[in-house]
């Protein structure tokens, strides 16, 4: 919570009360946690990764000299997952980039996987604003995934409202079609895809050709409950 507040640029009373309601009753013990930390670190001159960002930060707003010579010794800046970078970090770019604003961003504004640490997909939406003399690529071609999966990918990116205007491709022709349903509960989810996995069974498809996918481990408990049925 007090890494989150820090990656936010947010006073830890406002992230608690958007994102962790529950502690609020301990805010005032999440406080004095929060300051004994600091002073512990500060005491054994130590610094944790947000440290590393925000005194980094501070060195280069602070004192222009360690800018310039920053500046000078690299030519430019190239950022890789670049939607996935915090406030903070999108600031360091920026101020390390100087005048000639010589920056390299890879990133896709319709992927956001690591808000949990405060990542902010708003960076690569503004990048042309914060970087006016830029020129955008688009990588479309996709060599992952067959043209139907994208086309069902395409119509949610053009719903989006937001972002950068792309259609993605790709020269996998396989007719299989994505098959998209939603279920209310977890253990109605698991059945059908059971039922799902008998149906399709034969000498092509045996069950040990068969993978399930899920995003986390916990997601798997009813369905290995319903397999083992």
């Amino acid at each position: 919570v007090i890494s989150r507040s820090r990656s936010c640029g947010m006073p830890l009373e406002e992230v608690i009360e958007r994102e962790y309601d529950y502690l609020l009753p301990y805010l005032p013990d999440i406080k004095v946690i929060r300051n004994l930390y600091g002073d512990y670190k500060k005491a054994h001159r130590q610094f944790d990764y947000d440290d590393l960002l925000e005194v980094f930060y501070e060195q280069l707003c602070s004192h222009a000299a360690f800018r310039r010579k920053i500046n000078d010794r690299f030519h430019a800046v190239i950022v890789d997952e670049y939607q996935d970078t915090n406030l903070i970090q999108g600031s360091i770019v920026e101020a390390l980039a100087g005048s000639e604003q010589h920056v390299r961003a890879v990133g896709d504004d319709t992927q956001s996987i690591s808000a949990f640490r405060g990542a902010r997909y708003e960076n690569i939406i503004a990048f042309p604003r914060v970087f006016p003399a830029c020129r955008i690529v688009k990588l479309e071609e996709n060599y992952r995934s067959s043209q139907h999966i994208l086309e069902f990918t395409n119509s949610i990116i053009a719903s989006m409202g937001m972002g950068y205007p792309k259609r993605l491709f790709s020269h996998d022709a396989r007719p299989v079609m994505p098959e998209v349903r939603r279920f209310a509960y977890r253990q109605d989810e698991a059945s059908w895809i059971c039922d799902a996995i008998e149906a399709t069974r034969s000498e092509e498809h045996p069950y040990r050709k068969t993978a399930v996918l899920y995003r986390a481990q916990y997601l798997g408990d009813f369905i290995q409950a319903e397999m083992l049925k």
